[in-house]
């Protein structure tokens, strides 16, 4: 009798113990190791919101600022030379943004005679006269010279560059167009048209 009473008094005994200094250890660092992994992510969160806020801020800014530079670019004659400005958003409460505004001539090439004598011929055909369409080539060559100068000046490839920091690492957003001057596109069609006359009394002496 006294054996079996002491059995269940040692059983209620182990029932009743608390944890040991190791499990104690465990269960805290596991605890503090997904805290840890909680607050990184929590922190790369709040580093994408942020960084996605600014992104925002610069591309509404460079919007604005594109319709001021295309303004300028124009009430300025559309000037053959490089165009070239430079600010900050103060006005618009944005101090900490900056832009750089660029416009550079649009490079046109002007196909050589070779060149235009294979279009030719690609459009012609092998029925057509190699002499004539040559004598024709070396005709217009001159006219797509004037023509590329012509467009060259006339386009301006436009660059805007808004920069900012996101904490202490420097960031960009870069906004490329292209600006036309419809005064000498106007000129260019004419001379299109010019050159469409010269090819046809060019074919009308050949054949």
């Amino acid at each position: 009798m006294r054996l079996s009473l002491k059995i269940v008094s040692l059983k209620l005994k182990n029932k009743g113990r608390g944890f040991t200094l190791l499990e104690v250890m465990v269960a805290l660092a596991i605890l503090g190791l997904s805290l840890l992994a909680l607050f990184m992510a929590q922190s790369r969160s709040m580093r994408m919101a942020e960084k996605g806020r600014l992104l925002t801020i610069a591309t509404q800014l460079a919007r604005s600022k594109l319709i001021d530079c295309k303004f300028d670019l124009n009430k300025n004659g559309f000037p053959k030379i490089d165009y070239s400005e430079s600010g900050d958003f103060s006005e618009e409460d944005y101090a900490d943004f900056a832009w750089e505004c660029f416009a550079y001539r649009f490079d046109v090439p002007p196909p050589n005679a070779e060149s235009i004598a294979k279009g030719m011929k690609a459009q012609i055909g092998d029925a057509g006269n190699a002499v004539g369409t040559n004598f024709s080539a070396n005709m217009l060559a001159p006219f797509f010279g004037i023509i590329s100068t012509t467009l060259g000046d006339s386009l301006k490839e436009l660059v805007l560059i808004v920069r900012w920091k996101d904490g202490d690492t420097p960031d960009e957003l870069r906004v490329v167009t292209h600006v036309i001057d419809r005064t000498a596109i106007s000129i260019i069609a004419a001379q299109i048209a010019a050159g469409q006359a010269a090819l046809q009394a060019a074919r009308g002496g050949t054949q």
